[in-house]
């Protein structure tokens, strides 16, 4: 199916599930408006009628995070790697980053099914950064009913110990052993 190539591209997570349900959607939206609809055409839908009626329009079950909770994040980065921090957000992403861009953190819901932490990087180790991050956003997740957190594309000796020793068990369709560190996806189900 073409649009599985589309959705892995917007949105970097290999999986079936969401995959099938978001062609779902995709389906009934067509079937509604009787044409041919791409992904690019629903997300310039959804921005139109953002800007243009003061409705937010957004594929369906598309979570977010408040301003509220991604600045809980930022003051836990700051906090614990003693830095100032700023954020952009982008499509439902919020991606938090240092002034000096040694500290980073990007995460966003995929629908309602789980939360995706994509980018982690922490210039002081060891000092329960990503700990406390992860409290925090298993808070938020279980606020929304969401009961899965994906850490993506895990690359580093680290970050393996870390998801091991909190819970995290490796995708079997999406890592692979490298150099002795299991590299890819990480589920935790709670």
């Amino acid at each position: 199916m073409q649009m599985d190539v589309v959705v892995l591209r917007a949105f970097g997570v290999l999986h079936n599930v969401y995959f099938c349900e978001l062609g779902r959607m995709l389906y009934h939206f067509n079937e509604h408006f009787r044409q041919s609809l791409s992904l690019c055409d629903i997300l310039w839908y959804n921005y139109y009628k953002r800007n243009n009626r003061g409705v937010v329009m957004v594929l369906p079950g598309m979570l977010e995070l408040t301003e509220k909770q991604t600045q809980l994040l930022v003051s836990i980065i700051e906090e614990k790697q003693s830095c100032a921090c700023e954020v952009s957000n982008s499509m439902h992403t919020v991606w938090i980053t240092s002034d000096d861009g040694e500290n980073e953190l990007r995460v966003a819901f995929l629908g309602r099914f789980a939360l995706v932490i994509s980018r982690v990087g922490f210039e002081n180790k060891r000092r329960g950064t990503m700990t406390a991050l992860l409290s925090v956003l298993k808070e938020i997740c279980e606020s929304y009913g969401v009961h899965r957190i994906i850490m993506q594309s895990v690359l580093t000796k680290e970050m393996e110990a870390f998801c091991r020793k909190s819970g995290f068990t490796p995708d079997q369709n999406s890592t692979m052993e490298v150099d002795g560190v299991l590299i890819g996806d990480y589920f935790l189900d709670f």
